[in-house]
């Protein structure tokens, strides 16, 4: 049996080869004969090895592997609504498309399930080796996801770090909640789990397009705080401990709202937002590395509010700025301009700031809490005008 596992991960190494991978993709025949053969192999040749557990358990994990595809689902649209980062959907919308589309996302999803369970099966008969199986399939089928060509290509430290922190990172805490289904209840769980949010990626007309720290902290995040709970609704089995269900449902609902809320403020749902300092512009009131929260502006009475004096955060391009409204200038016609400048800068600022570049005013500081970002930002190239202080957020008046 070892020898015939070894000869299915053998068989799932083979379809993640990018030449091979390609040619799968572009055959749905050729997808159906090779995946149906190595799922015939599974079901109809090989001896059934699987995680056992009891019916009623298996179907409250199903149950369970749903609703946390509808959270993750849900996380990700929401924030690209607030962020207003929708974008169309890249795949085939006709009928035809769909179902081709949905056939090469569940033919191989099922296959890996199916061997993954197979995999922790056959640990449970080497009862000292079966926490260190599973981590060492965790890995396998998290390294299988990954485009090493694309990561063998990237250059300079920041290009790799967003790399691990939006895909590797991602695919490790996928690929452990997909072991921890699995283990509760048997690869159907986590079928279901993937294939919800697949399916529904790949038939819904409009898709998130999330900057790499959204996307990170979402597929880092949900997955560990979703294995978390998966683990504690069935400790009664793995370690002959009786949770109550009451309880550590309502702690890990509690704790996700907790996660989901601090996630939205981060990227900007509410009417206030952290934003981090990277440079000196604005010193001594901001230094590099503070975080500074920006009220929001909606309306346009709170643009014609605003005075000099007055620390606003506003846009160049890429960049988000954080100064000092030195004068505001307003024409016959009532437009009005905004003359800015960085408190530690020697001189003002040479463009002028119209109201639709502003994002908002800072209300307050928070001292040195954004360093691990300003470290992460220490090679960013900012335009010659702001490199004198000026970083990428905000600043308080």
């Amino acid at each position: 049996m070892t020898v015939a596992f070894i000869f299915l991960l053998f068989l799932l190494v083979g379809t993640a080869v990018p030449a091979f991978k390609t040619l799968l993709e572009g055959n749905l025949y050729l997808a159906l004969f090779w995946y149906g053969s190595m799922a015939a192999l599974l079901l109809f040749v090989l001896p059934r090895v699987g995680v056992r557990r009891r019916a009623a358990q298996r179907r409250g994990m199903r149950i369970y592997a749903l609703t946390g595809a509808a959270i993750f689902l849900a996380l990700r649209f929401v924030s690209a609504v607030f962020m207003k980062c929708l974008k169309g959907s890249p795949y085939d919308s006709s009928i035809g498309g769909m179902v081709r589309n949905v056939l090469l996302l569940l033919l191989p999803l099922i296959v890996r399930e199916g061997v993954r369970a197979y995999g922790l099966g056959l640990s449970r008969k080497h009862i000292r080796h079966r926490t260190l199986s599973a981590v060492l399939l965790t890995l396998f089928f998290a390294l299988l996801e990954l485009n090493v060509q694309r990561a063998l290509r990237l250059e300079g430290a920041e290009n790799r770090f967003v790399f691990a922190a939006e895909t590797v990172l991602p695919a490790l805490a996928r690929s452990a909640l997909q072991t921890g289904l699995v283990l509760s209840g048997g690869m159907w769980p986590s079928v279901l789990y993937s294939g919800s949010i697949g399916i529904f990626e790949r038939v819904f007309p409009f898709l998130p397009d999330l900057p790499w720290l959204a996307n990170a902290a979402i597929g880092l995040c949900f997955p560990v705080f979703f294995l978390l709970f998966v683990r504690e609704r069935f400790r009664a089995e793995e370690f002959g401990e009786q949770p109550e269900p009451q309880s550590s449902s309502l702690s890990w609902y509690a704790e996700l709202l907790a996660a989901v809320i601090f996630y939205w403020f981060c990227v900007g749902v509410f009417p206030v937002y952290p934003t981090v300092i990277l440079t000196g512009s604005m010193e001594p009131v901001i230094h590099p590395g503070d975080v500074v929260l920006v009220r929001k502006l909606r309306e346009e009475q709170e643009i014609k509010a605003l005075s000099e004096g007055t620390v606003i955060s506003f846009r160049r391009g890429d960049i988000s700025i954080t100064h000092r409204i030195l004068a505001v200038r307003e024409d016959e016609a009532g437009n009005r301009t905004f003359i800015t400048k960085g408190d530690n800068n020697p001189s003002a600022d040479t463009e002028v700031v119209h109201p639709n570049d502003i994002s908002g005013t800072v209300i307050r500081v928070v001292p040195r809490v954004g360093i691990p970002v300003l470290l992460l930002n220490s090679r960013r190239k900012v335009p010659t005008e702001i490199q004198q202080g000026l970083r990428t957020v905000t600043a308080i008046p």
